[in-house]
Order: structure tokens, then sequence, then C-alpha cells
């Protein structure tokens, strides 16, 4: 079985394409339960806003792999997180968006259990990976400066 490649402190995003935010909030609150359901340990998930322009309660769903992979290890906590997510997708017929460190992969609400699975562990370039999270930092410190 396929696992997740992990490194200290990775985190991946989880958020759903809906036409507003709280719809969104409802999808990510949905998976959340759905994965602490199944055993995804409550320190590893949490609810995050999209950005800082939407004041949503929390459209995206962060999940730390690392305490993931810990706790259940790795081929479980992605078969977890696999079965979870297909369970929304096919219960709300939301396309999902997977952010793995600045890379954006997007599971069609009609994928199988197994395409989920397989987009889930999909390797990640490195150095994709790398220049996506640089700019993302970015990105990040030019919206902190121009917030203050």
């Amino acid at each position: 079985m396929s696992a997740l490649h992990i490194r200290p402190g990775a985190e991946m995003k989880l958020s759903f394409v809906t036409e507003d935010s709280a719809e969104a909030g409802f999808l990510a609150q949905e998976l959340e339960e759905v994965l602490r359901s199944q055993g995804m340990p409550a320190s590893a998930l949490a609810l995050k806003s999209a950005s800082s322009e939407h004041m949503d309660i929390g459209s995206t769903l962060l999940v730390s792999l690392e305490i993931a992979n810990q706790i259940l290890g790795s081929a479980t906590s992605l078969a977890t997180l696999a079965t979870g997510l297909f369970q929304i997708l096919a219960k709300y017929r939301k396309d999902a968006v997977v952010d793995d460190e600045g890379e954006r992969t997007r599971i069609r609400a009609d994928a199988s259990e197994s395409g989920v699975k397989a987009a889930l562990a999909k390797p990640r370039s490195k150095k994709k990976g790398s220049t996506a999270k640089a700019k993302a930092k970015a990105r990040t410190k030019a919206e902190t400066k121009h917030g203050s």
C-alpha cells in the first residue's frame, strides 16, 4: 500500500469547491467529524479560514501528517484520510482541493476511493514544492506587511 511521504511539520490542506465559504466551511467540518470518527487524532486536525479576506469559521481543514503518522502509522493515516474524504465527496458531490506544500491537486467528486487515495499519496516534486512554499511564504510576508 502507498504511504504518505512525511517531513517534520508537514501539513496537508483540504478544501472544497463550492459557491460560497459557508458551504465550504460546512463540508470541512463534516470531513473533520468523519475523520475523527474513523480514528484520526483530533490533535492532527484543525479548521482554518481559507484566507484573511473571508470571515468564515473554517473552510479549510489542515491535517498534520506528522502527527497522524506518528499515532496511526503512514499507511493507516493515508487510508483513513482517503476513506473520509471519499465519503464526503460521494455524499455531497463537491470536488475537493488538496494543497500539499503549495502543490494543489483537484479531486473530482466522482472519484473512486482508490482514486482519492492515489491523489493523496501522489509523490510531490521537491523542487516544485520548495518553490511554491517559498512563494507562499513571500506572499504571506507581503500580506502581513500590507495588513499592518
